[in-house]
């Protein structure tokens, strides 16, 4: 997000307002997609553009600095201090001012962490290793922009001392570049193969970017031979157009790669996705692009008319701040509401980002260009840097809001060997089945078998605090999203069918008391598992001469994360009460399948628990156990916490153990 430093005395170096221009079409791009991405699909290609400007203006600085002697590294990083630093410092201040009053324990403790990264400009490498840039929980990650900040800024740090110790050697500053910019590229085509996401936020599958603006640069500012490239290729496009006065003929190049440049961009806006394997060989549609107009030159008629207008150059100049604002405002109010925006709200903020944007370009950034406080801003990028990270360090200071002390928002951990892809399994990265299958059972004389998903090894902790009062072992096998449905061909899981295949297989050789089946059976509302083949199931166990087969129904599913459900409703209300119960948005389905569930064990000779007489009534279900003072029921959306856990199982033991 660089620009050109007014400050630096440059002798071929000129203001070019239609980069402001295309600054404008690339922050327009960016905010767009941010703010509508089924509109405006591609728009993170704004981020390409911004890459090959920057590129393109640091190295014309660098370059030239060194051609007339006049370039000091100290200088240099003085200047992009002054530059970047009082901009983003004061967003990330703010971030963490607001985060304090408004975002949960895990929630601040994550931006503290992103604040840490930013002001030590490694979000890139932080973000590399959660998720991918379009994965839908970077949509409450405040500071998730920082990454291409962050990538330009290791380039500052690189880039000048190669281009000086090049210069030094007489090397051919092109030739360098060229070299250098070939290699990232040829790196980021073979990793967009293998790990999209290293490709995305890896500064090595991205150098290439920056490194053709750098070319350009290398290009333009060889002046002599650039007029005469620029001759030459004028006299054979008159040859070949029939005698044309060679300016002519350029003249009608330029105007030509410009148009050029300006489909690609619009292009790549509109049929570049986030299922294209991104940036790979698309970002060539951009980066050229870029170059095409930034090489035609200021005066072809797009660069002159469109993109040098007044309200694009504007635009421009508040380009670096505007990107700043934009997504922690969109990224906070959907933490605070805690679902998607609609669309009047998403247009009212980024309105508000352009307002904060113009703000910070006229009291903050030009003032401090100008000052001599690039030391005190590097002392406060420091500070900055180590409160975030204190922040992290203390979980976010929970003690934040007394009245929430009862509701853990830490998250459900299931804690032990069966966590640990032993008992429960996450087979999403191909680990072998029941690798260590003695550790899920306890040899007892009497033996529960707990089978089911995510949502059956969230009763563990119960059923553990259960063994310690009642005479019997537990054995435990769950499967993330497979639930517990013999004969079931899931195309997306294929390993499903092998883990009830082998369950029952273990069921045989083991013959426990009692088999509990449970899952997330409001999934099967409307019809994402075939639930009518848990009889399958039944019949399966019963053939084996199991005792007893026990369904347990559905519990509470809030639809959203049931901690934020809490917060917003404490923010919400003016003496900051926490209602007792709520009614889950998925209630209607969840009675659907009790009621199916129920259906369905009587016929096939199964007992049946309704889990949803114990949570709920006509009030809604409780979000908190103990008298509305307790810990809360679901440590996520819909998983039962520990305390959850424990407590529903002991609500139910009489039913598991008399009869």
């Amino acid at each position: 997000m660089a620009i050109s430093d007014k400050s630096v005395p440059l002798t071929l170096i000129k203001y070019r307002s239609d980069i402001d221009g295309l600054r404008a079409i690339a922050i327009l791009s960016v905010v767009g997609f941010h703010a509508f991405p089924s509109w405006v699909t591609g728009g993170f290609i704004g981020v390409d553009i911004f890459f090959v400007i920057s590129g393109f203006l640091i190295s014309t600085i660098i370059i030239d600095g060194l051609k007339h002697d006049t370039f000091s590294f100290f200088g240099f990083y003085c200047r992009r201090i002054k530059r970047i630093f009082p901009a983003l410092l004061l967003v990330l201040i703010t971030l963490l001012i607001l985060g304090w009053f408004i975002l949960l324990a895990d929630d601040y403790s994550l931006l503290g962490k992103h604040v840490a990264g930013g002001a030590g400009f490694i979000s890139n490498f932080l973000l590399w290793n959660e998720s991918g840039y379009f994965d839908n929980a970077v949509g409450t990650k405040p500071l998730l922009h920082l990454w291409s900040l962050c990538i330009e800024e290791q380039f500052y740090i690189f880039w000048p001392l190669l281009l000086w110790i090049a210069s030094k050697r007489r090397l051919s500053l092109l030739k360098f570049a060229v070299m250098l910019g070939l290699f990232s590229f040829v790196l980021n085509a073979v990793k967009i193969q293998s790990d999209k996401v290293a490709a995305f936020y890896s500064p090595q599958t991205r150098f290439w970017e920056l490194m053709v603006g750098a070319g350009l640069a290398c290009i333009i500012l060889n002046k002599q031979k650039f007029i005469n490239l620029k001759y030459r290729f004028g006299a054979w496009l008159s040859d070949v157009g029939g005698g044309q006065e060679p300016e002519i003929a350029l003249k009608i190049l330029v105007e030509v790669l410009s148009a050029v440049g300006a489909v690609l961009l619009v292009t790549s806006v509109y049929i570049i996705s986030e299922k294209n394997l991104f940036p790979g060989w698309w970002a060539l549609l951009p980066v050229l692009g870029t170059v095409l107009i930034i090489s035609s030159g200021q005066e072809t008629y797009l660069n002159r008319k469109f993109l040098s207008n007044r309200v694009l150059v504007w635009l421009g100049l508040i380009s670096y701040p505007l990107y700043l604002w934009h997504w922690p405002l969109l990224s906070l109010a959907r933490i605070a509401e805690g679902h998607e925006l609609n669309a009047v709200i998403r247009i009212a903020i980024v309105l508000l980002s352009a307002v904060l944007a113009w703000l910070t370009y006229k009291v903050i950034e030009n003032p401090l260009r100008a000052s001599n406080f690039a030391f005190p801003l590097l002392c406060v990028m420091v500070f900055t840097g180590w409160l975030g990270f204190h922040i992290y360090g203390k979980k976010g200071f929970p003690g934040r809001f007394p009245e929430l002390k009862s509701i853990d928002v830490t998250g459900y951990e299931f804690g032990g060997e069966w966590k640990m892809h032993t008992c429960y399994l996450q087979l999403d990265k191909g680990d072998k089945l029941f690798p260590n299958r003695s550790k899920c059972i306890e040899q007892h004389k009497h033996i529960i078998f707990l089978w089911g998903d995510s949502f059956a090894a969230a009763l563990y902790p119960g059923l553990n605090s259960l063994e310690r009062s009642r005479d019997f072992g537990i054995a435990f096998f769950a499967a993330n999203s497979c639930p517990p449905l013999l004969g079931w061909d899931n195309p997306s899981r294929p390993f499903c069918k092998e883990i009830n295949d082998r369950n029952l297989k273990t069921i045989k050789e083991i013959m426990p008391d009692i088999v509990l089946l449970h899952a997330n059976w409001t999934a099967t509302i409307p019809n994402s598992y075939p639930i009518e083949m848990l009889a399958n199931t039944i019949i399966g166990l019963k053939k084996l001469g199991v005792p007893r087969v026990i369904i347990l129904g559905p519990v509470p599913v809030w639809g959203e994360k049931l901690s934020e459900i809490l917060f917003s409703r404490f923010k919400a209300d003016p003496f900051h009460r926490i209602p007792e119960r709520i009614k889950p948005n998925q209630e209607r389905s969840m009675i659907s399948a009790s009621q199916l569930l129920e259906v369905i064990a009587k016929k096939a000779g199964a007992e049946y628990i309704q889990s949803y007489d114990y949570f709920c009534n006509d009030e809604g279900c409780l979000d908190r156990i103990g008298d509305g003072k307790g810990s809360i029921v679901s440590a996520d959306n819909a998983h039962l916490s520990v305390f959850a856990s424990e407590w529903f199982l002991k609500q139910i033991q009489n039913k598991l153990f008399e009869r």
